[in-house]
């Protein structure tokens, strides 16, 4: 239904008093909490509300974003539209009541109704999303008004009562005016915009491919804002939370004028999008009118400020110059990021907004997180500030940036929708294929199903600067060459070339000490020179990963999406972990080591391959050669066992016994010739002499579980590797061997493993079946979520003196629950199906190329790592640890099995 267009001027004023409604309405719930409840009071209620947001942002990206720039009476996206409704529905619900627990504070009761309210908040939020596909903002108006007088009505009801109130007073509040909300609209819409309609096939795969990233963007601002909230209350308080709060709600007005004018820009640029037409008003004085207004009401709130504080009664020591100037500094910057984030949504480039996002919210988060940390809460936004200017700029640029007219392509198969495709350059027919398509170098805009050729919108303000790259050719058949599989830039670069080496820097910063810390001062997380460089140098290769794989389109296989599960759910559970701010360091450095994993198996090669496991080999015997001039003073059970600096043993071993299975594997792929495949550097010989040499030093280092894995390791490899007629004698020869050496050195072999252990010792695996006890009794307690990453570190050490849990399950366990075992167990069982089916088919043959010569010696020798690994997590907490060697040299195969998974290898 159109609106009177008399009623276009008055628009953009309806949407900002819509916007002032709603946040004002926020505004005055976060007051009444921090009069009623005190700062901690108004600390839990951010929490909780910050939850709210970002579920509610990301749904209304989703669903909000699609009704808007889509044709949502089309038959397959409006059948779409309506399973995302009721998925978003009980998603929600679960999301929000899981999250309430354990960080808002709150009891079971409480987190029910909280995850209703958050219910009411979506459903609420479709239907003003409606009212602004329409541009009725006139009504939204009146939708707004209606949560306000709901929410407002029950705690004015509760505060004349007399009735105690309580956060989950907040919460009924805001269920309350969701509901009155909710009603409202549904007098308003039009039934044709609640009705079912005609449906069709579902299109949710081409909704998805815009609302995807669109929700993953506008949920990325409130999701970083809530965890740094977190992360404020980890390093601080909640009390120290609320005043920050308290400073930002000062900031409110200017706040929800920037957020009025992206409900305006939006559905306006969406319009001049379709039409073909110029952007007005144009982009860059946008940018400047919306950042302008938000400086000069920071500046008035700085002049103002006691005057502020006195109007509402608050303590001036409660908001601080330094607390008000960062919210500046944050609203110019989010300010200036609108209108060019909703130009690119507006011409269907969600994928490059989303990824320029990524970048801003990784530098908001990291730069918040460190001030949190280590300075003054008063200036975590200013850190977020930076990471919103950095996305700002990085907006404007990708918008002028090469892909400037349109070219029209065909429509996909199915009809319905016209895709045209901004390419830099001349108006005419070009050849594009599947990989241009996934590669992201250009947006898409989605045009209603009825045209049969979308209005060409040419852009005349954003005129190309430089021609495109050359297209990738196809086949007869339409699919694209062999270079599909390849690193997306045609021309590897300095940082393509060395890609090789990062893994290596992170087991080398992470792993190798030259002081022994104690374990009080390692569960405090406090900084020490040490620390902080290697928190720097993971710092540098997360952001050089990120801004790697930020224009790319993400390329997700099986293994990928477990490794990632298992990844983001451990790390998010050090927002409740025992030792805060270990786990949150070590949280962040394990998502960094997923991105770099990630970027391997991305971008990584065969030769890639070969260059890391040849460096590790040298890293191996390099180590070895440091330890034989120097190994720091050694206490209790690790004198006389052979390491290097202040190495532990049982790491040393570790590292020890990947190595010795890489060796293993290069020494019988070196004996054998092949007239396809990628020649090894070095000859036989010199792998079999490193081979004894690094197995010497792994029986040095007298870990048990290090030398019985890689020796069954071995054992597989030689018996996998050997052919059917080898078998038999392998299997004889094994035995002569083995039960020689028993009668020989029998006695010598048990002295040298047993360590001078006393019998009580040895069978409790030196006091780990008691930790084993504790640790059930641990994760009864809390069998769900865990104790939070790193907690297994720590907890056992009153009991036990001993740090960690000693076996791989158990350290899972307890750190993430059940919930992270699913995501490990799945892991394991990936990677072992993976790994045997590509053993199973014609990667083994002898002709494929892979990173040790061909497929069939990498396999051999994932095959060896990994079922060392296992073995040795039996008694360390290796693969359950998350940051060490094993698991990175877990992690690193998961790349290797993607490298090889690609068609132009198998080829």
């Amino acid at each position: 239904m159109a609106v009177r267009s008399g009623s276009a001027a008055s628009r953009p004023l309806a949407a900002l008093i819509s916007q002032g409604v709603v946040a004002g309405s926020s505004l005055v719930l976060q007051f009444i909490a921090f009069k009623q409840l005190g700062a901690s009071g108004l600390g839990s209620f951010s929490l909780l509300f910050g939850i709210l947001i970002t579920v509610n942002s990301m749904q209304s990206g989703w669903i909000g974003d699609s009704l808007t720039v889509l044709d949502r009476f089309e038959p397959g996206f409006r059948r779409a539209l309506i399973h995302s409704q009721f998925a978003a529905v009980g998603l929600v619900f679960v999301v929000t009541t899981g999250l309430a627990i354990p960080f808002g504070g709150i009891d079971q009761t409480t987190a029910i109704l909280f995850g209703l309210a958050s219910v009411a908040w979506v459903i609420e939020e479709t239907m003003r999303r409606l009212l602004i596909a329409r541009r009725e903002f006139w009504k939204l108006v009146v939708n707004d008004v209606a949560f306000a007088v709901g929410s407002f009505g029950l705690v004015g009801v509760v505060i004349m009562s007399g009735t105690q109130f309580t956060l989950e007073t907040l919460v009924l509040a805001l269920f309350s005016g969701a509901i009155v909300a909710i009603g409202v609209g549904i007098t308003q819409l039009p039934s044709i915009e609640l009705s079912r309609g005609t449906l069709g096939a579902s299109r949710m795969r081409e909704l998805s491919s815009f609302a995807f990233w669109r929700a993953a963007q506008i949920g990325l601002r409130p999701g970083s804002q809530a965890v740094v909230r977190f992360i404020v209350v980890a390093a601080a308080s909640r009390e120290l939370l609320g005043q920050l709060e308290l400073a930002r709600l000062l900031l409110a007005p200017v706040l929800t004028a920037v957020s009025g004018a992206g409900v305006y820009l939006l559905p306006t640029y969406a319009a001049q999008a379709q039409q073909g037409a110029r952007f007005r008003p144009a982009v860059p004085f946008a940018m400047l009118s919306v950042a302008g207004i938000a400086a000069a009401y920071g500046v008035a709130a700085l002049a103002t400020r006691g005057l502020l504080t006195d109007l509402f009664r608050i303590e001036s020591g409660a908001v601080t110059i330094a607390a008000l100037l960062s919210w500046t500094l944050y609203s110019v910057g989010y300010g200036a990021g609108i209108p060019p984030g909703n130009a690119m949504v507006a011409t269907g480039r969600s994928r490059t907004a989303f990824n320029i996002r990524c970048l801003d919210a990784a530098i908001g988060i990291a730069l918040a997180s460190g001030i949190a940390i280590g300075a003054s809460v008063d200036y975590v936004p200013a850190g977020l500030a930076l990471g919103t200017a950095v996305g700002a700029v990085l907006l404007f640029r990708a918008l002028h940036g090469p892909q400037a007219s349109v070219t029209a392509l065909p429509a996909p198969a199915g009809g319905g929708v016209v895709v045209e495709k901004y390419l830099g350059g001349p108006q005419a027919p070009v050849t594009t294929d599947v990989l241009d398509q996934q590669a992201d170098t250009a947006p898409w805009i989605w045009a209603p199903a009825q045209a049969m050729l979308l209005t060409t919108a040419t852009a005349r303000w954003n005129a190309p600067r430089r021609l495109p790259e050359p297209m990738v050719p196809t086949g007869r058949s339409g699919r694209p060459t062999p270079t599909e599989d390849l690193p997306r830039r045609a021309r590897p670069t300095l940082q393509g070339r060395l890609l090789w080496i990062f893994p290596l820097v992170m087991i080398v910063s992470t792993e190798y000490k030259v002081r022994r810390r104690s374990i009080d001062a390692a569960l405090s997380g406090t900084i020490d020179p040490l620390i902080a460089v290697e928190l720097i140098i993971f710092g540098i290769m997360g952001a050089w990963a990120l801004w790697r794989l930020a224009p790319t389109r993400p390329r997700l296989t099986p293994l990928l999406v477990t490794m990632w599960g298992y990844i983001l759910t451990t790390s998010a559970s050090a927002l409740y972990s025992s030792f805060p701010l270990l786990g949150l360091a070590r949280a962040v450095q394990l998502v960094i080591i997923g991105l770099v994993i990630h970027l391997l198996a991305t971008e990584g090669t065969a030769k890639s391959i070969m260059k890391l496991l040849h460096g590790w080999i040298i890293l191996m015997s390099v180590s070895i050669l440091i330890g034989l001039a120097y190994v720091a003073p050694t206490t209790n059970a690790q004198i006389g066992r052979f390491t290097w600096l202040s190495v532990h043993s049982v790491t040393a071993g570790s590292m020890l016994a990947v190595s010795v299975c890489v060796l293993f594997g290069l020494w019988l792929q070196a004996g054998v010739r092949v007239v396809v495949g990628t020649p090894l550097p070095w000859s036989r010989n010199v792998y079999a002499f490193l081979l004894a040499f690094q197995l010497v030093f792994l029986l040095m280092t007298r870990t048990r579980g290090s030398i019985g894995g890689a020796f069954i390791a071995l054992g597989i490899m030689a018996w996998v590797w050997s052919g059917n007629r080898m078998k038999p004698q392998l299997l004889l020869g094994g035995v002569i061997a083995g039960g020689a050496l028993v009668l020989a050195f029998g006695q010598a072999i048990l002295t040298f493993l047993t360590r001078g252990e006393s019998a009580d010792e040895i069978g409790t695996f030196n006091r780990r079946t008691e930790i084993w006890a504790l640790a059930w009794e641990s994760f009864l307690s809390r069998p769900l979520h865990g104790l939070g990453f790193t907690s297994a570190k720590g907890v056992f050490f009153d009991e036990t003196g001993l740090g960690g849990a000693h076996n791989a399950l158990i350290n899972v366990m307890i750190d993430v629950g059940l919930l992270g075992l699913l995501w490990w167990t799945l892991m394991i069982g990936a990677t072992i199906v993976v790994l045997n089916r590509q053993w199973a088919h014609h990667l083994v043959s002898p002709t494929s190329p892979g990173g040790a010569g061909t497929a069939r010696a990498d396999h051999l020798i994932m095959m060896g790592i990994f079922v060392a690994t296992l073995i040795n997590s039996v008694t360390t907490e290796g693969l359950g640890a998350g940051v060490n060697v094993s698991a990175i040299w877990w992690f690193v195969p998961i790349a290797w099995l993607t490298i090889l998974s690609r068609p132009a290898l198998r080829r």
